[in-house]
């Protein structure tokens, strides 16, 4: 039978469509450019060589049953294979050959349960939760190969010994974990092998391997899963996804690393699964929720194994941007660690004698991380008083205070300082005022330091960008910090008093968002003490229409 090319528009059209299908809810165009759950985008539709291929298959007789014995055979698979018009019939048949050997309900492991949630009596499971008794009841048990072998091959051994049939979920593992089906290149005895859209460029396809019977997949999708196995066997895709999945792992090591943020790896190479570790009394599923949502926001969809696709083996930058959505993520993860383990109390009066009335009835809210640190934030006097107690502070401590108000456009923001006591301990100690924007994705500080191998001398500098520039040598523990956005620029400067010029100490790029301004001292390690008053902040900018609302007094958790 002769491929049409009216058959072929037909997917064609239809390949479209599901290209730019609508997002799924709560989503935007912007948070789905880059899908690493999309278990159906092993080879593009567009590529030119499945079109070379189709092109040729239209100007042929076309065998269905040549077709489906080419897929068997670039999969491994010994056992019989019957194509679907879709993978939900596909499942829909494995169950009804499972239940025609054993009544009892289908067990279906987490990561497949999407794949079967439509089959009646589907029944979603842990792998940790199944026990003999459970799998005595079931006439199948659906695992994903992406569990890895050893798992599965426990699991696939334990339902056997209670005659129940056994399904390998391949959606996802075929040609990425090994050259073909998981379950065959492990050895591992299964009854059944579920087959998805991957295996026809995303087009609507199913497949199951270990059943009779007539196959339904449309003509010209088989066709197409034809080409594409013909072309895994010539070039396997493997050794791509393998590498591509190690580059995009390191590069998500080094983004965890670069906020400190405590992950680890389980799962195969080619299908690694990220994993996050609790940390700073956030629990790890609470951490792994909101980066999911953080990463989506960045632009990119993760849910499980991360799915390398044709775009990420071949494009380099997309996968810098797929690499950069991580380190966006990431950034927004550390932000919110140190808000979850932080104190914070509004209600602080403003003490200042200078400032404008709008940011004098705002007031000031206190900010201490971690929330237990021996640290005070207070008025005193006309000042505000940062104190760090003598104490251990571990990998970082920062406390201080902001000013709860939105500024927009061109702002300027100064401050006196006086340093009381200032001694860094092992470590560094530093003093800043700064911008940020409320996403935290934009910091700008103008900061006073000083270090373990030098206790007296001190240093300013700015912190731009997460990097600091225009270190230079300042005499004495006085003197005036200034930030201002001006444009495009944020410009930071020193001075040593009142009267003395402006000494610039770098500038870049800056946000166009909405700043909050505020002042803090962070160190880490151990302190014998920092303590600093700061005096006659300024705020010269306009407030943004819509301020956020004003956090209540709230007790210091280190008071009880």
């Amino acid at each position: 039978m002769p491929i049409t090319p009216s058959s072929l528009l037909l997917l064609q059209r239809l390949a479209a469509h599901i290209g730019s299908a609508a997002p799924e809810a709560g989503a935007t165009a912007e948070t789905t450019r880059f899908d690493l759950a999309n278990r159906d985008a092993l080879v593009s539709f567009d590529e030119p060589w499945l079109h070379a291929r189709i092109e040729a298959a239209m100007n042929a007789s076309f065998d269905p049953s040549l077709a489906t014995a080419a897929i068997a055979r670039s999969l491994g698979l010994a056992a019989p294979l019957r194509t679907f018009a879709n993978q939900r019939e596909a499942a829909n048949a494995i169950a009804v050959a499972a239940r025609a050997n054993k009544a009892g309900a289908i067990l279906v492991g987490d990561d497949a349960a999407e794949r079967f949630a439509h089959v009646d009596g589907a029944r979603r499971i842990g792998m940790n939760s199944i026990d003999d008794a459970t799998l005595a009841s079931a006439s199948l048990l659906v695992l994903d190969a992406s569990a890895g072998p050893q798992a599965c091959a426990s699991l696939c051994a334990r339902a056997r010994a209670h005659g129940t049939s056994v399904c390998m979920d391949e959606t996802a593992t075929a040609h990425r974990v090994t050259q073909g089906a998981a379950a065959a290149t492990n050895g591992l005895r299964t009854d059944f092998a579920l087959f998805g859209a991957s295996l026809a460029a995303g087009l609507p396809f199913g497949a199951a391997a270990g059943l009779e019977g007539t196959s339904s997949a449309h003509p010209v999708a088989l066709a197409i899963a034809a080409a594409v196995a013909q072309a895994l066997i010539d070039a396997p895709i493997h050794t791509f996804v393998l590498q591509r999945a190690r580059c995009l792992r390191l590069a998500i090591d080094r983004a965890a690393a670069a906020q400190d943020v405590l992950i680890e790896w389980t799962g195969d190479e080619s299908l690694p699964r990220l994993r996050f570790l609790g940390q700073e009394d956030a629990p790890a599923d609470a951490i792994a929720e909101r980066f999911a949502f953080e990463l989506a926001e960045s632009g990119c969809r993760m849910d499980g194994p991360l799915l390398i696709d044709a775009s990420l083996r071949c494009d380099v930058a997309t996968q810098q941007s797929v690499e950069q959505s991580f380190a966006r993520a990431f950034v927004r993860v550390r932000a919110l660690l140190v808000e979850f383990n932080s104190h914070l109390s509004g209600g602080l009066p403003w003490p200042f004698t200078t400032g404008r009335s709008a940011f004098r009835e705002r007031g000031l809210t206190f900010y201490r991380y971690p929330r237990r640190a021996e640290v005070d934030v207070e008025a005193n006097g006309v000042a505000m008083r940062i104190a760090f107690g003598k104490s251990k502070l571990g990998p970082v401590t920062s406390s201080g205070f902001f000013v709860p108000t939105r500024i927009v456009g061109d702002a300027t923001l100064t401050i006196r300082y006086v340093l009381r006591k200032w001694n860094a301990g092992p470590d560094s100690a530093c003093l800043g005022l700064f911008f940020q924007n409320e996403a935290s994705t934009a910091r700008y500080y103008a900061q006073v330091i000083s270090s373990a191998d030098l206790p007296t001398a001190r240093n300013v500098a700015a912190g731009l960008a997460g990097q600091v520039v225009g270190r230079r040598s300042i005499e004495g523990d006085e003197g005036w910090l200034r930030l201002a956005r001006i444009g495009s620029r944020l410009i930071t400067s020193w001075r040593s008093s009142s009267d003395a010029p402006w000494s610039e100490l770098g500038q870049c790029e800056a946000t166009s968002d909405a700043l909050i301004a505020g002042c803090k001292i962070w160190s880490k390690v151990e302190t014998e003490g920092l303590v600093a008053d700061l005096f006659e902040l300024e705020i010269d900018g306009e407030l943004a229409k819509e301020q956020p609302q004003l956090l209540a007094p709230r007790p210091d958790p280190r008071r009880g």
